[in-house]
């Protein structure tokens, strides 16, 4: 009598991270799974794991640990991302248990604009009384070379055309010449956009009169 100790053992902490697409701090069906990325585990995990842990392919990790305890696991935040739940998250666990902790992560953005006039001198550059040219389309890619979306250009005296890309990275940006103009500025042209940054392009065309 009073001599009894609370039972000790194992339990187990599984960690899933997605990409959360809305920002909601929710995984929605359409929202992947991100493999690679790693968290730090305070007290560390049982042998033969340690910390920090890595997601893999399904983007989960579990591992064992002493329990009962209480564990601070915290994302080691990839650039680019921001997160949507809670980091660092903390959970105690009783022997024999698994705790499901989920993390959310969503992609910092930024904006590709493009302007295209018509370059009545040209000179590559935009002078006064050149007119804007709409219609124009362009495409995006990144520097992999795969599609990110495509834009056209708006009329005279309405927002530039814009197309939000994830940030940090960097775009291609190319613009299909029509028949009957020469570009005076290049193309493609590359930009690297950062988080929260609004990239602006200038395409000019010499051609027939608009």
């Amino acid at each position: 009598a009073g001599k009894c100790k609370p039972p000790t053992g194992k339990a187990e902490i599984c960690i899933f991270k997605f990409d959360d697409l809305n920002g909601d701090g929710k995984q929605a069906p359409n929202e992947p799974p991100l493999p690679g990325w790693s968290f730090t585990v305070n007290p560390a995990p049982l042998p033969p794991a340690t910390s920090p842990v890595t997601t893999g392919p399904q983007g989960g990790i579990c591992f064992g640990v002493a329990a009962p305890g209480t564990y601070t696991i915290t994302e080691q935040v990839q650039s680019g991302w921001t997160p949507t739940t809670p980091n660092p998250q903390t959970v105690t666990v009783q022997p024999g248990q698994t705790a499901n902790l989920v993390f959310g992560n969503k992609r910092q953005q930024g904006q590709i604009c493009v302007v295209k006039f018509n370059d009545l001198n040209s000179n590559g550059v935009q002078d006064s009384g050149e007119p804007l040219l709409p219609g124009w389309q362009f495409t995006v890619t990144d520097q992999n070379n795969n599609p990110v979306g495509a834009l056209t250009t708006n009329p005279p005296g309405t927002p530039p055309a814009c197309l939000t890309v994830a940030a940090p990275g960097t775009y291609i940006v190319t613009e299909q010449v029509q028949s009957g103009w020469t570009p005076t500025t290049p193309n493609p042209q590359t930009v690297t956009v950062q988080p929260g940054q609004t990239a602006n392009l200038t395409f000019g065309n010499q051609g027939k009169a608009e």
